[in-house]
């Protein structure tokens, strides 16, 4: 499940892109062309992730939520962050973007 950027709001295309700064630390690429993120959406005060990971026993989850967080409270102060971490669909190579890919192929 790649996120459909035809299906966001205004203000859930300013999120999608201060989440493109969001760095996964063991590829140095975005979150977003890596394809971790499935779905954002804005109720009231709150910015709700759907994310997922390359694996089950990523190690650096605790991270990117947090860098998330920090985005999100930065960007918009009074707005709180919270990411539902999902496992389906199973993250796979194909829902990298091809900006994501070409970084990767640099690596």
């Amino acid at each position: 499940m790649s996120l459909n950027i035809n299906s966001l709001n205004k203000e859930e295309m300013d999120v999608l892109e201060i989440l493109k700064n969001v760095i996964e630390p063991a590829t140095e690429v975005g979150i977003i062309d890596l394809g971790l993120v499935y779905s954002i959406s804005i109720v009231s005060n709150e910015v709700i992730i759907n994310l997922t990971f390359t694996s089950s026993d990523y190690s650096m989850g605790d991270s990117i939520i947090h860098a998330i967080e920090q985005i999100i409270s930065n960007t918009y102060p009074g707005f709180e962050a919270k990411v539902n971490i999902v496992w389906f669909p199973e993250w796979s190579l194909e829902m990298v973007s091809e900006e994501g890919k070409l970084a990767l192929s640099e690596l």
